[in-house]
């Protein structure tokens, strides 16, 4: 029994290194040992788990270039939210036929005159005919000058694209971004400590120099 719990004791304390020497008392000496041996028992990355953390970093990679090629290059789904003030002589019913002329969407009163609507048509040519209306005082969410939509424009409820326009605003890319990001972030960790030593043999044996047979050794090979 004493012998089970000095074995115990020493598989689950840390002893005091300044102890570990030649004259340092059992315990000790086996703990060191039993880790050495437990490192020792790991096995080294193959060329095979070297091949396959490359090609997960590098579908990693691709998936997180696709996703902000996206995000950059794909308008989105819904309709931009911009602000209209119109002018104080409109009326209700002129202001409810303006808003059917120039596609503007789900409107919301917002103080005075000032309304919210979402921007069903937001292609240049729409824009200029809202900037430039005679019964349009003000905007807001509208760069006037180049007639496009501010960059800061929330969007709004009005689904105006399909396709493309659709998965970028779904839930699945944000979720693959993420995913593809966690496995970038291990598979750099994995190169940094496990993969190492394969990186270095990898590294010795493609800087070796390649043997040039000449015909003297296949003449030697042949007798």
């Amino acid at each position: 029994m004493r012998k089970f719990t000095a074995l115990w004791r020493a598989h689950h304390t840390v002893p005091d290194p300044k102890s570990a020497g030649p004259e340092s008392p059992f315990p000790a000496r086996l703990w060191y040992h039993s880790v050495l041996t437990s490192l020792a028992a790991i096995p080294s990355p193959t060329r095979q788990d070297y091949r396959r953390v490359v090609a997960l970093a590098m579908t990693s990679a691709l998936a997180l270039a696709a996703i902000a090629c996206l995000y950059l290059f794909v308008p989105p789904s819904l309709a931009p939210r911009v602000n209209i003030r119109w002018a104080d002589e409109v009326s209700d019913t002129a202001r409810t036929e303006i808003e059917r002329q120039l596609e503007l969407a789900v409107g919301e009163h917002v103080e005075g005159t000032t309304w919210a609507y979402d921007l069903a048509d937001p292609s240049s040519q729409a824009i200029a005919a809202i900037v430039t209306h005679p019964f349009v005082a003000d905007t807001h969410h509208i760069d006037r000058a180049r007639r496009i939509v501010s960059d800061e424009t929330r969007l709004g409820t009005t689904r105006i694209r399909g396709g493309l326009s659709l998965w970028r605003d779904g839930p699945i890319v944000p979720w693959l971004g993420r995913l593809a990001a966690s496995f970038l972030v291990v598979s750099g960790l994995w190169f940094t400590t496990t993969g190492r030593p394969a990186l270095r043999r990898l590294g010795r044996k493609w800087g070796r120099p390649r043997r040039v047979f000449t015909p003297a050794d296949s003449s030697n090979t042949s007798a």
